[in-house]
């Protein structure tokens, strides 16, 4: 895996406008200080940490790593604060250090470029237009037609709007895994936003050709979810939990819609994702990078003798 173009790091120039972006906290909640202007405190985080936190069950964290290492397509859905960016973060310290990555944001966030890494990292993020000596918008979806001219092993989107889904399904028609976030409820909804989308921006597609094409571009949707949670012993104190509430596999397929899916884990009330039927057409490429079947399988057939809802 070779990359191809200039040096890795910010593509158009944009590493100063991104140093003064980097003010979030280290973790919320933590009683550690904001970052000052201009110094960078970057949540890293791993799945083995989410587990810890109890985001996830460690089958879900042996599927994500196997999926990542097998090089699927993956978009993670939520709502704005359900933890999307900590998960692709987390999904990003499972990727090959030889592959060349190319980040495509809005503003910078992830920073991967800034970390130590074997392999080439291009990372992108959009102007505005604004202003005298401006070369006018430069959009995400600009992005990533831009990296064409790159050899990317692994396309990274902060965030799939709407305008960004066909030129993200081209990436990967090119050979280019995907990983993305998006913010729908459910992954079912996430799925249909991002089939209307397609069809907005790709021409005269269908929502039929447009569905197949978006199950071959991507392989799982991870749906998050974020609730309150007060302490027993003091109700007035009140902590987020946010986790992972369903894994959807994605399933091109000849009916109406163009594709199927396949829920790998499901929701429970009040907990994180269960497993639920094991992958469709993913699961030979998944047990070989990892993937413990047998704890799936385990789970699997626990849940069905426990009473749903407990």
């Amino acid at each position: 895996m070779c990359g191809g173009g200039d040096a890795a790091g910010p593509v158009d120039g944009a590493a100063d406008r991104a140093r003064f972006r980097r003010r979030r906290l280290h973790r919320r909640g933590s009683g550690q200080p904001a970052a000052a202007e201009g110094a960078v405190m970057v949540r890293r985080v791993t799945l083995a940490q989410l587990v810890a936190w109890g985001a996830m069950s460690e089958t879900v964290a042996s599927l994500l790593s196997a999926a990542v290492r097998a090089r699927l397509g993956i978009v993670v859905s939520g709502q704005p604060g359900d933890g999307s960016t900590t998960l692709l973060r987390a999904l990003c310290a499972e990727i090959d250090p030889l592959e060349v990555i190319g980040t495509f944001e809005t503003e910078y966030e992830l920073f991967l470029h800034e970390e130590e890494r074997t392999g080439l990292v291009h990372a992108w993020a959009a102007r505005g237009g604004q202003g005298a000596e401006s070369e006018g918008p430069w959009r995400t979806a600009d992005q990533i037609l831009d990296s064409f001219r790159f050899r990317l092993d692994r396309g990274i989107l902060g965030e799939v709007r709407a305008a960004e889904v066909w030129p993200m399904i081209k990436l990967t028609e090119s050979g280019v895994c995907s990983m993305s976030t998006t913010h729908a409820d459910s992954a079912q909804q996430a799925i249909d936003k991002l089939i209307s989308s397609a069809v907005a921006s790709g021409g005269q597609i269908s929502r039929q050709a447009a569905g197949w094409k978006l199950a071959e571009a991507v392989h799982l949707v991870v749906q998050l979810a974020c609730e309150l949670v007060r302490d027993p012993d003091d109700p007035s104190k009140v902590r987020k939990h946010r986790y992972v509430a369903e894994i959807a596999e994605v399933v091109p397929g000849e009916n109406e819609a163009g594709y199927a899916t396949n829920v790998i884990f499901r929701r429970e009330p009040g907990r994180c994702a269960v497993a639920a039927m094991p992958p469709d057409r993913l699961l030979e490429r998944l047990t070989a990078h990892g993937f413990d079947v047998d704890a799936f399988t385990a789970e699997v057939q626990a849940n069905r003798q426990q009473p749903r809802g407990l």
